[in-house]
């Protein structure tokens, strides 16, 4: 067996996470390193059975660090990407995602631009000369040659659906799936994202939750008179994975013409869709990466507005009245009218792309500098007696053997690599991408 250098991929919810992971898996395997994509959990519960090699976490709080030092501490070297920074151009809150102490277990922390990167060097002690600047490799996936899995089922969804207006909620805070606000609350506190004494903390958790209730009545408001005024449209409501779908069910259940669907990835449905409304969520930023209309709602005062890089890469509506001229100025103009008014967005100093390379190439070579040793993959094994994954941890990680080795061939094929990367199932939602 060759003898190869290894990089841990960890994954905590596979439908956002695991194809930007096994992009990364197999760019480092092409260039002859051993990639391990597996859930976080599982790598936390067999740290001590995994030999050293790099370890990328998806995340900087409290827990990631607890984590962090235990694989530091059976000789890993630890980097980590902040899957949470994708559409924050906020300082505050992108300093809030990591842990004060994060370098002393993190080597590397990877940054999807200059402001993130000087975001976390001026504020994170130790930091400074450890952060590099990757972009983000969601974003490949947006781009050509990656897209074209979304677009056909896009495709797909509208020749299904008939035209239809997308409309995403993001309020995890005031509709969580399980407890209430409190238990939110307590979560981010246990994971040190908010601190229960700083007054500054908790203002910021109760204008988080304002900003919820005013951004979730003008997004029902914008359903209703979408169906109201646009009778054509079909209109698709999806709940945030982080949010009680059953309650948005009861919710909007007796408008017709209107579904609260959840099946399939976010991606397809925004690609097939007319236009976006949104409330300031990722997935605005995601539409503006793809060239989809989008319009991000932004009522009342609330400085939360000012959190998200959408409420700039998208042409923005206080009202749902507003959101509503806007979507029938565009139909107006045969389709053109948001996608000018995006093209005259500009989001590059808060996402870094480059024409040029991907970001799982740049994420590659910048871990190459912190590798272990190259190993024989006999080296590479799990414990038996593993424990099973939660019902709550395999709702968040749920992607088949087979379903991997789909997307992973796709990805070789899509980068045109013709070194043959083998594939080993290792159980539990674990894979490894070996070169030959």
């Amino acid at each position: 067996m060759t003898n190869a250098s290894i990089v841990y991929l960890l994954v905590e919810e596979s439908n956002r996470e695991f194809e930007a992971r096994a992009l990364i898996a197999v760019v480092a395997a092409a260039r002859g390193h051993r990639a391990v994509i597996c859930p976080q959990w599982r790598f936390w519960e067999n740290v001590g059975s995994f030999v050293p090699g790099v370890v990328l976490f998806k995340g900087n709080n409290g827990v990631q660090l607890h984590n962090m030092r235990r694989a530091k501490a059976h000789g890993h070297a630890i980097a980590s990407i902040e899957e949470e920074s994708f559409g924050v151009m906020n300082e505050r809150e992108i300093v809030r995602l990591y842990h004060r102490d994060i370098a002393t277990a993190c080597d590397l922390a990877l940054a999807q631009s200059p402001f993130h990167a000087t975001c976390v060097q001026n504020a994170i002690a130790g930091m400074s000369g450890r952060v590099a600047v990757v972009g983000n490799p969601r974003a490949d996936l947006l781009r050509a040659p990656f897209d074209d899995g979304i677009r056909a089922a896009g495709r797909e969804l509208r020749a299904r659906h008939g035209s239809y207006v997308l409309l995403n909620s993001n309020y995890g805070n005031i509709n969580p799936p399980q407890g209430d606000t409190l238990t939110m609350f307590n979560r981010y506190a246990r994971a040190a994202l908010v601190d229960p004494n700083d007054p500054d903390d908790v203002d910021d958790f109760f204008t988080w939750c304002h900003w919820e209730w005013g951004n979730s009545r003008e997004l029902i408001a914008t359903a209703v008179a979408l169906r109201k005024s646009l009778p054509e449209l079909h209109v698709i409501f999806r709940p945030h994975p982080a949010e009680s779908s059953k309650r948005w069910a009861e919710i909007l259940t007796k408008i017709d013409g209107l579904d609260v669907i959840l099946d399939g990835g976010h991606l397809p449905w925004i690609s097939g869709a007319e236009v976006l409304v949104h409330a300031g969520c990722t997935t605005g930023m995601e539409a503006a990466v793809m060239g989809v209309p989008a319009i991000c709602l932004t009522p009342g005062e609330n400085r939360w507005h000012g959190m998200n890089t959408a409420s700039i890469a998208n042409p923005t509506a206080r009202t749902a009245s507003k959101a509503l001229d806007l979507i029938h100025s565009h139909i107006k103009s045969g389709g053109r009218r948001l996608h000018d008014r995006m093209a005259e967005c500009d989001y590059a100093y808060f996402l870094e792309i480059d024409s040029n390379r991907t970001s799982a190439d740049r994420i590659v070579d910048t871990l190459q500098g912190i590798m272990k040793p190259p190993v024989s993959s006999s080296a590479l094994s799990l414990i038996d007696g593993q424990k099973h994954l939660t019902k709550w941890q395999e709702t968040k990680y749920s992607i088949a053997f087979e379903e991997a080795r789909s997307t992973i061939g796709r990805l070789a094929r899509n980068l045109d690599i013709d070194r043959q990367i083998n594939l080993h199932d290792l159980r539990g939602g674990t894979i490894v991408l070996a070169p030959t």
